[in-house]
């Protein structure tokens, strides 16, 4: 729902039990230090820039800090990822509804002055489906609606220096169907795994197999 909770270390050995919106979870985690940087990303293909000793010390008990006030987004805005980029020298990949992939460097969000609003900050022609911060490549589980699956690992999707590329198709969606779903593939519950990891792109992905599946589908 928007909100960024920095709390330190003690604190959160205190009480483990955070507080959210009503409906609401946790979407990243991160250990940083007060000086770090952090990015947010919006529906709205914008980037806004800040500090995390901009933010004050939250408790478990509390929200946090509501960032679309907090960074003065336009009416509307969303956030859709938060990063911490550290040293600029990782990577960001944007996965889109049509099946297509950009991979762009996070030194392109570099600047020289103190902007705090970075427009054009990836592709705004196809709507997002996930956007992954990325230490090295590695494998993400990619689901259509309709019921077809894809790993890909990101080492096939190669990277653009231009934020606002277009990337590439990685999962091939016919008629309606559309990327629904990213997930690392490590954590996605998928026992057979080589059945639906890709050498190639664009790939057609299978359908998921109930047999395959930690937690069978409902």
């Amino acid at each position: 729902e928007g909100y960024l909770k920095k709390i330190t270390p003690q604190s959160l050995r205190m009480s483990s039990e955070q507080k959210y919106k009503e409906g609401d979870g946790p979407g990243r985690d991160f250990e940083a230090t007060n000086r770090a940087e952090i990015l947010v990303f919006t529906n709205r293909q914008q980037a806004y820039k800040a500090r995390l000793a901009d933010f004050a010390d939250a408790k478990a008990s509390i929200l946090g800090t509501y960032l679309p006030s907090h960074l003065g987004m336009d009416e509307g805005e969303a956030v859709v990822a938060v990063i911490a980029p550290g040293d600029y020298s990782r990577q960001l990949v944007f996965f889109f509804e049509n099946g297509r992939a950009a991979k762009v460097p996070v030194s392109a969000y570099r600047t020289q002055t103190n902007r705090k609003r970075l427009v054009g900050a990836f592709c705004d022609k196809f709507a997002l489906v996930r956007a992954v911060f990325i230490r090295e490549d590695c494998e993400f589980l990619l689901t259509a609606s309709n019921n077809k699956a894809l790993i890909i690992n990101t080492a096939l999707i190669p990277v653009k220096a231009t934020k606002s590329t277009q990337g590439v198709i990685v999962f091939t969606q016919k008629g309606k169907n559309t990327l629904t779903e990213v997930k690392a593939a490590k954590e996605a519950g998928i026992k057979n795994t080589d059945y639906y990891r890709t050498k190639a792109i664009p790939a057609v992905g299978h359908f998921l197999r109930d047999s395959d599946l930690e937690q069978p589908l409902q």
